[in-house]
């Protein structure tokens, strides 16, 4: 068995896990990040929260009231959150189909770690492991990831209503010399532009009604022997953003297979209580759900698809697509705190960014990419130093894929790579 350690400046606990486990993580940390939680222990369950003694409150998630303790709020990740019979499945009406929806997220502040996708599924299987317990993040999460059959699929989260401008946007028509330069930088499109894209129609390039505005945060280094700042005061930059313009929301698209709506729903609810990424202790990456999941069907309705767009963060799969234009980065991850002190950081992941277009002859499938194993996330020795602990920690780095035309471009035949999109595509 594993033992979990949780600790506060008040108490400390240990709790042993009997049951083999199957852990989940996502890197929350690119470049510019620098924290994660969230990795998932699939073999330990919360002790059960002790019966109620302040007042219930009303908390709205999804235009569903729900009834929750006022203590909850005050929770860590390490302690009991709502649960069972104190957080009732929302029922949104949505089961046994695969459909296509928007969903808003309305931030309550600034977040440190970006909205992506292969973070966001790692956070929501976190927070479901510490609200259901092991069998259920078992069961909808992990069996489905390891099987190739997810419940959902999430898109990044885009500010406002924007989708994200494809890597061959600069490459498929010849623009004038005055914009080449913004089209260049272009990482967002208006959700009509986006859809002249998948049509095959060169976008207008309108102005998102939002976007995210990147800030920096002076900290100071503490030393750990003195507790105390060095004498130089040696600071560094902690990056955050927030939303800027218009709209005040995010818009994530979800494919949702069999009933996994619910699922879906209720688990961004209680990551939104909790605070998504770094910093979450301190307010960052607080969220609510504005309003109910609508549908947006209008994405997949492109005749004569040949191709896709990647609208999330992902590593494709062996048998994935080659031909295609993206962009590409590396997140230096690291486990989520409950697991072996001396084995938190994952190796390097090589991903594409959101906006990935690849060719593939015919009509594409729902999602690309898949599930990272402990092999490819992990050293030999962090692998060692948790399979030790019978943990084994998976990251999901699916891609929400929908149609696409694919694109001749001066001559060439569909799907043929030319010497310039060679050179701007890795």
């Amino acid at each position: 068995p594993c033992v979990f350690t949780s600790s506060s400046p008040t108490s400390s606990s240990s709790i042993a896990c009997p049951s083999p486990s199957i852990r989940s993580s996502a890197s929350s940390n690119s470049i510019s990040s620098s924290a994660d939680h969230s990795s998932v222990c699939s073999c330990h369950s919360p002790p059960p929260a002790p019966p109620h003694k302040y007042p219930t409150q009303s908390l709205k998630i999804c235009g569903t009231a729900v009834e929750s303790s006022a203590d909850d709020r005050s929770r860590r990740w390490n302690e009991p959150g709502v649960g069972g019979d104190e957080f009732r499945r929302l029922q949104t009406g949505w089961s046994g189909m695969e459909t296509l929806v928007r969903l808003k997220l309305r931030p309550l502040g600034v977040w440190t770690t970006p909205w992506q996708a292969d973070s966001l599924l790692g956070a929501l299987a976190h927070a479901w492991s510490h609200s259901r317990g092991p069998q259920a993040l078992r069961g909808d999460f992990l069996e489905p990831w390891l099987a190739h059959k997810p419940r959902f699929v999430i898109s990044d989260a885009f500010p406002g209503d924007s989708l994200p401008a494809p890597a061959s946007l600069p490459l498929w028509w010849d623009w004038p010399e005055d914009c080449r330069k913004d089209v260049k930088k272009r990482r967002l499109l208006t959700t009509a532009d986006f859809r002249r894209v998948q049509d095959g129609q060169r976008p207008f390039l309108e102005k998102p009604s939002a976007s995210s505005h990147d800030y920096v945060r002076l900290r100071n280094t503490i030393s750990r022997a003195t507790i105390t700042a060095g004498e130089g005061g040696e600071l560094f930059e902690v990056p955050f953003s927030s939303l800027s313009g218009v709209d005040d929301h995010l818009t994530i698209i979800a494919r949702v297979f069999d009933g996994g709506m619910d699922v879906l729903v209720e688990a961004l609810g209680l990551l939104g209580r909790t605070g998504y990424g770094a910093d979450a202790s301190v307010g960052h990456g607080g969220f609510e759900i504005d309003g109910h999941p609508t549908p947006c069907h209008e994405l997949d309705d492109v005749s004569g698809a040949d191709g896709f767009i990647s609208l999330s963060t992902f590593q494709p799969a062996a048998t994935d697509p080659t031909e295609g234009f993206w962009r590409l980065f590396v997140k230096y991850g690291k486990l989520a705190p409950d697991f072996h002190a001396s084995a938190v950081f994952k190796r390097p992941q090589v991903v594409l960014a959101a906006g990935a277009c690849f060719h593939t002859g015919q009509h594409p499938k729902p999602y690309y990419g898949g599930a990272v194993g402990p092999d490819r996330l992990l050293s030999t020795y962090a692998r060692s130093a948790l399979s030790a602990l019978d943990v084994h920690p998976v990251q999901a780095a699916f891609a929400l894929a929908v149609p696409l035309k694919w694109k001749s471009r001066n001559g060439h035949r569909q799907g043929h790579l030319s010497k310039a999109s060679e050179t701007e595509t890795p």
